[in-house]
C-alpha cells in the first residue's frame, strides 16, 4: 500500500515548546504515514535542543519541515474561489487588531505559496490550532486542486476561548476537528448554539499522550519543601496566587520554596510581587530549560501547582508529567484540569483565583506525606490508562485513516 502523507501545520516548529507536538508528530511517524511540517513563522534551528532527546532523531530523519515566505499577493492576483473567504477573515480580523490583521493577511499569502508549490503531494492536511494555522490550512486545502480531507486541533485559549476569526466556518468546512477535554465541547456548544448539532459528530477526542516509560515515577527521595510551578509567565496562568498562597505558609513552613520554570511579559510584576510579600528568597525563576531539566525537577520537587486563573490551558501537558513522574498535583478547578486529575480522585483542585484555598491544600499535601504518596500513585495509574502516548496514537491514526477512506 502507498505511503499516506500528512501536510501537518503549526506556528512554530521548532520553538521554545515543543513537547506535546514532538509527541504527536511523532505517533503519526510511527504508525506509517509521511509527515511534512509547515510552519507560520521562520525555522529557528537553534530551538531543535528543545525537542525531546529520545524524539528529535527521529523527526530530524523521517521529516521536512518548511516555511514559506510570505510574498506579496495583489487582490486582483487572489484566486477567485478563495476572494469571499479572505474578505471574511480579515475584516473579522480588523475588528479584533490590526495585528490580528496582518498576522492573518500573512498565512493568506502562505496558503497560496503552498498551492503554487506542494499541491497535489498530500493524502491529508492537519493544522495543530485552530486560529491562524488553521486558517492557513484551511485555505491551502480550499486552494487545491485534489479533494482531500482538511482536518484541526482546536485546543486551547489561543485558538478557541478568545480571537475566534473565521472559526465556524472552518468547524462546518473541517473533516474531523480534535478536542483536548470534555470542556472544549462544552464550550462549542455554548459558543455555536445554533450550528452545534451540525458538526457535533465531527468532534473527536485526542488526549495528547505521554511516552509513560521515559518518565521515572519516584516517590521517595525527594525535596520537602519545594512547590513547582511551570509555563509562560502570562496572567492567565495565574502564578501570582502561587506566590500569594507561599506568602500565607512561610511562618509554618520557613524552608517552604516555591520554583518557577518558564519566562513570559508578567516577570517583573511576579518578582515585584514577592518582593512586597517578603519572600524574595523564597521565590526561584529558572527561566526556560531543557525538557531533560525540567524532568529533573519534576522527579524531585515536592508538589507541582497549576494554578491557572482564566481560560488558557485547555490541558496542560506539565500535569500529565507530574503525574507520570510520582508528583502530587494541585490544580485550579478550570477547564480541562478537573479532568486530567479525574474530578479530584488523582490530585487536588482548589477554586481558581482562590490563594487561600491553594495554601490550605498545600499545607494539607505537606504535612502529609502518606497522602502524597497514596494520591502519587493513583496518578501515576491514572496517567498510564489515559495518556499512553502509543495508545492514544492508533486512535488519531485510526481517525485520519478513516477520513482518508472517505475521500
Amino acid at each position: 500500500m502507498a505511503e499516506k502523507r500528512i501536510a501537518f501545520f503549526t506556528n512554530r516548529f521548532p520553538g521554545v515548546i515543543n513537547t506535546f507536538f514532538s509527541r504527536d508528530l511523532t505517533t503519526l511517524l510511527h504508525h506509517g504515514f509521511k509527515v511534512d511540517v509547515f510552519t507560520t513563522y521562520p525555522i529557528q534551528d537553534k530551538y531543535w535542543a528543545n525537542v525531546p532527546d529520545n524524539l528529535r532523531d527521529k523527526i530530524k530523519t523521517d521529516t521536512n519541515v518548511y516555511y514559506l515566505n510570505p510574498v506579496h499577493v495583489f487582490w486582483k492576483n487572489i484566486p477567485a474561489e478563495i476572494i469571499q473567504d479572505i474578505r471574511v477573515i480579515l475584516r473579522q480580523s480588523w475588528n479584533y487588531s490590526y495585528v490580528h490583521f496582518f498576522k492573518s493577511l500573512s498565512v493568506i499569502q502562505q496558503a497560496i505559496s503552498w498551492r503554487n508549490k506542494f499541491d497535489g503531494q498530500y493524502d491529508y492536511m492537519l493544522a495543530y490550532w485552530g486560529n491562524y494555522v488553521g486558517t492557513y490550512a484551511y485555505l491551502a486545502n480550499r486552494l487545491s486542486k485534489s479533494e482531500v480531507p482538511f482536518s484541526f486541533f482546536l485546543r486551547a485559549g489561543t485558538d478557541l476561548y478568545r480571537d475566534q476569526i473565521f472559526l465556524e466556518q472552518k468547524i462546518l468546512y473541517a473533516k474531523t476537528i480534535f478536542l483536548p477535554c470534555i470542556f472544549n465541547r462544552d464550550f462549542l456548544n455554548k459558543l455555536y448554539p445554533l450550528t452545534f448539532c451540525s458538526f457535533e459528530e465531527k468532534l473527536f477526542f485526542h488526549y495528547h499522550g505521554l511516552e509513560i516509560n521515559n518518565f521515572k515515577f519516584m516517590i521517595h527521595q525527594r525535596d520537602q519543601n519545594s512547590i513547582l510551578v511551570i509555563g509562560s509567565l502570562i496572567s492567565q496562568k495565574g502564578f501570582r496566587y502561587a506566590i500569594k498562597a507561599i506568602s500565607l505558609l512561610k511562618s509554618e513552613f520557613p524552608e517552604l520554596k516555591i520554583i518557577i520554570i518558564g519566562d513570559g511579559p508578567e516577570k517583573r510584576s511576579l518578582m515585584r510581587l514577592a518582593n512586597s510579600l517578603g519572600i524574595e528568597n523564597q521565590v526561584k525563576f529558572t527561566g526556560w530549560l531543557l525538557f531533560e531539566e525540567v524532568k529533573a525537577y519534576l522527579e524531585k520537587s515536592t508538589i507541582l501547582v497549576h494554578p491557572s486563573s482564566d481560560l488558557g490551558d485547555a490541558e496542560p501537558n506539565v500535569i500529565k508529567e507530574a503525574m507520570a513522574s510520582g508528583l502530587p498535583v494541585i490544580g485550579a478547578d478550570i477547564v480541562g484540569i478537573p479532568e486530567i486529575l479525574d474530578y479530584g480522585n488523582v490530585g487536588i483542585l482548589f477554586p481558581p483565583k482562590d490563594h487561600v484555598a491553594l495554601a490550605n491544600s498545600i499545607r494539607k499535601l505537606l504535612n502529609e506525606p502518606g497522602y502524597r504518596e497514596e494520591l502519587a500513585q493513583k496518578a501515576r495509574k491514572f496517567a498510564e490508562e489515559k495518556y499512553d502516548m502509543r495508545k492514544n496514537g492508533i486512535f488519531l491514526s485510526q481517525q485520519i485513516e478513516n477520513d482518508m477512506q472517505d475521500y
